[in-house]
C-alpha cells in the first residue's frame, strides 16, 4: 500500500497500458481520477479498482480539449482535494501511411491528443503540485516508435508509417526532459515511461 492516500489521475484509463496502470495504482491503495473519452470502459476500469478497495472518480475527457481537461482537475479536486500523480497514457495511432497521403486534418489530431493532451493536462495539474511542493508525472511514451535508430523495428517496420504518432511520442519525451529541468529543486517529478512491448491499439493493426 505504498500509494496509500495518494490521488493519481489516469488518462486513457479506458483499455490497455491505462487500465492495466490504474489498477497498478489501486492495488498500492492510490485513489484514482480515471479519464478516456468512452465512458462505458472508464466504468469497467472503475469497478475493478473499486474491487481493490479504492475510491474512484470517472470523468469522460478528451485531453485535446482544454476545457475538458480543467474540469477533468477541477472534478478530481472536488472529490479528493489533491493531485499527486498525472499519468499522460491517453493517445491515439492516427493516420498511418505515406507522408504524403496523410490527411493533415488526421495528422494534426493525433497531435493534439498525444503531445497537446499531455502538455494540457500537465500544465493543469502543476498548480496544485506546485502549491503542496509534492507530485509525479509520469508520460507514456514509446522509443522504438519514436526514436527507432538501430532496433529491430527498422527499416521494414510499419513505425515508417506512423509518421504522427511516432512524431507526438518523440516530443512527449523531451516535454518530460525539458520539464524535469524546468522544476529541478521541486519534490515534483517528470518521467517517460517507455513499455516494453506493444499497446493494445498498436496489436490490433
Amino acid at each position: 500500500m505504498r500509494l496509500e492516500n495518494k490521488v493519481a489521475i489516469v488518462t486513457g484509463a479506458g483499455q490497455g497500458l491505462g487500465m492495466a496502470m490504474a489498477l497498478a495504482y489501486a492495488k498500492e491503495g492510490a485513489k484514482l481520477a480515471l479519464a478516456s473519452r468512452t465512458l462505458s470502459q472508464l466504468e469497467e476500469t472503475a469497478s475493478l479498482a473499486q474491487e481493490l478497495g479504492v475510491e474512484t472518480l470517472v470523468v469522460p475527457t478528451d485531453v485535446s480539449d482544454q476545457e475538458q481537461v480543467e474540469e477533468l482537475v477541477k472534478r478530481t479536486l472536488e472529490r479528493f482535494s489533491t493531485v499527486d500523480i498525472l499519468v499522460n497514457n491517453a493517445a491515439m495511432n492516427g493516420p498511418i501511411g505515406m507522408l504524403w497521403d496523410d490527411d493533415p486534418t488526421d495528422w494534426m489530431q493525433t497531435l493534439q491528443v498525444n503531445l497537446f493532451g499531455t502538455y494540457l493536462c500537465s500544465r493543469t495539474v502543476l498548480p496544485v503540485m506546485l502549491r503542496n511542493d509534492v507530485g509525479k508525472i509520469v508520460n507514456v511514451t514509446s522509443c522504438p516508435s519514436a526514436f527507432m535508430g538501430d532496433t529491430p523495428y527498422k527499416p521494414a517496420s510499419k513505425y515508417r508509417h506512423f509518421t504522427a504518432y511516432t512524431s507526438s511520442k518523440a516530443g512527449q519525451i523531451q516535454l518530460a526532459e525539458n520539464l524535469a529541468y524546468q522544476l529541478a529543486g521541486r519534490n515534483i517529478q517528470v518521467n517517460a515511461m517507455q513499455p516494453a512491448g506493444q499497446t493494445k491499439g498498436l496489436q490490433e493493426i
